[in-house]
């Protein structure tokens, strides 16, 4: 998961829990740039998540546990997804949907591949994936807007209709 802090942005955290049931956080990425969407691969080998840095939001990829990424996108990147084998790792940018081939190692990335491209709907915050791939790799679950948004509708204060303390 990612939190937010105002002096440096989002950073990645892990959460383990132990036999017991009782969970433990622990900081796993934090820089000056924004670290979001993690996304651990089937078998817990890698980590992708999208950070801000000097090129604008891009995908990285690393060893999990493991220490620096390497890019992987090649012009900007958002919402990585994994195939269910783990072996290709899926990414948006805009309307264009992205394929890389995951390597043995982390140094030497597979090539991305444009797939398609649509109107889809994407999470405005760029925190969470808004598509998810079939079993087989070979279809995409995508949302496409119905119509042209006319209003927005701001709830302020939500947190304390739906956090509220029992007596």
């Amino acid at each position: 998961f990612h939190e937010s802090y105002p002096d440096r942005g989002r950073d990645i955290w892990v959460w383990s829990i132990d036999t017991s049931g009782n969970g433990t956080g622990a900081l796993l990425l934090a820089t000056a740039g924004n670290e979001r969407n993690p996304a651990i691969s089937p078998d817990g080998r890698w980590l992708a998540y999208v950070s801000d840095g000097e090129n604008g939001d891009q995908v990285y990829l690393r060893r999990y546990p493991g220490d620096v990424g390497k890019q992987i996108s090649l012009t900007g990147g958002s919402e990585p997804v994994w195939s269910r084998d783990g072996a290709e790792l899926f990414y948006r940018r805009g309307r264009d949907l992205f394929s890389v081939t995951v390597p043995q190692d982390p140094d030497e990335p597979g090539q991305p591949r444009h797939l398609f491209a649509g109107r889809f709907l994407s999470d405005p915050g760029g925190n969470v994936p808004s598509y998810d791939v079939d079993p087989d790799g070979s279809r995409f679950l995508m949302l496409r807007p119905t119509e042209q948004a006319t209003t927005l509708q701001v709830l302020s204060h939500w947190q304390a209709g739906v956090l509220t303390a029992e007596p």
